[in-house]
């Protein structure tokens, strides 16, 4: 006859909640967090990252106790529609007090940040497609902490037309950008500077590539044909963290032509720029080569031929130099 109120008691506490349960049980308040959809859209050939961050996917928590200041590190998984789950340890609120959230994506981002170079596969642009998220002044009866992750990094859709004799694209190489960022874990800063070095990134036509904030300016992209390699170039273009910028190309191989600019990068724009085969276009070769350092800048300008025709510097071309004032390879 006693079994039946031990039998009820048991269905009400199976009603309860875990966070409820787990404050019934320890006198502690858990830290509840959850995730809103991302607010811009990355990729995948371009839209990779949107919505949610990815099911099983990890980030870094850093929760900070407003009284002692301490911040301790954790890690949650992604789980369907916006979960996350601690994926060792629990973190608890304080009895007394507040604390900030702080979290990244990917997990494990220390104060210096890298975008990889070769971001052709989905699961290395994942890893260079920084975001955060955060909330301050958060008590035990504040309930689920909703993050809403903001892209800290600039996103290039790169769309590439093979046109008049292109016979297709092998490769889309982004020229000269730093790769890396100094990242302020407890502010949500990512800046870039002239002490980080500059490299390439390679793309996947039809894709996407994000890298740190900053102004890019001279040759953009590298565009490899069968037919030869297609240079576009850009002058003293910002571009800016949380921002998406598209560009489309359509390649020709019917002469040497003009590059054209895109303005306004927050739409789609079009341009036509030309490879040169191999036999149309010429450099000579640059006398005096190799030089003797000076301190000064060195400045060859061999003479530049389109089917045997010379050209003229300043109007049919320009000459732009980079590293050639020390030793080395300019």
């Amino acid at each position: 006859m006693r079994i039946r109120p031990i039998l009820y008691m048991a269905g009400l506490l199976a009603l309860a909640g875990c966070s409820e349960m787990e404050e019934a049980l320890t006198g502690k308040t858990p830290i509840a967090l959850t995730q809103s959809a991302v607010t811009a859209e990355m990729r995948a050939a371009q839209d990779l990252n949107e919505g949610y961050i990815g099911n099983g996917e990890d980030i870094t928590v850093k929760i900070t106790d407003n009284t002692s200041s301490a911040t301790t590190d954790y890690v949650y998984t992604a789980g369907t529609s916006g979960a996350l789950t601690p994926k060792s340890g629990t973190p608890y609120y304080p009895a007394t007090g507040s604390v900030n959230i702080d979290a990244w994506y990917p997990a494990g981002i220390t104060a210096t940040f890298s975008v990889q170079a070769d971001q052709t596969a989905d699961a290395d642009y994942k890893q260079s497609d920084l975001m955060y998220a955060s909330a301050d002044g958060k008590t035990k009866t504040s309930g689920t902490v909703n993050l809403a992750f903001t892209h800290k990094m600039a996103k290039l859709n790169v769309n590439v037309t093979a046109g008049d004799g292109i016979t297709g694209i092998t490769s889309v190489t982004l020229k000269d950008v730093q790769r890396q960022a100094s990242v302020g874990l407890l502010t949500g800063t990512v800046t870039t500077d002239a002490e980080h070095p500059v490299s390439d990134i390679t793309i996947s036509n039809n894709g996407a590539v994000v890298f740190p904030a900053q102004t890019l300016d001279g040759e953009l992209l590298s565009i490899v044909t069968p037919e030869g390699t297609a240079t576009y170039a850009i002058a003293s273009k910002a571009f800016e963290a949380g921002n998406q910028y598209t560009l489309s190309i359509t390649l020709n191989n019917t002469a040497v032509g003009t590059t054209s600019y895109i303005n306004g990068w927050e739409g789609s724009g079009n341009a036509t720029v030309n490879p040169a085969a191999n036999d149309q276009l010429a450099i000579g070769d640059i006398s005096g080569d190799p030089f003797t350092y000076t301190g000064s800048a060195i400045t060859p300008t061999p003479a530049v031929s389109y089917n045997g025709s010379t050209l003229t510097l300043d109007t049919d071309y320009e000459f732009i130099y980079r590293d050639n004032i020390n030793a080395g390879t300019a």
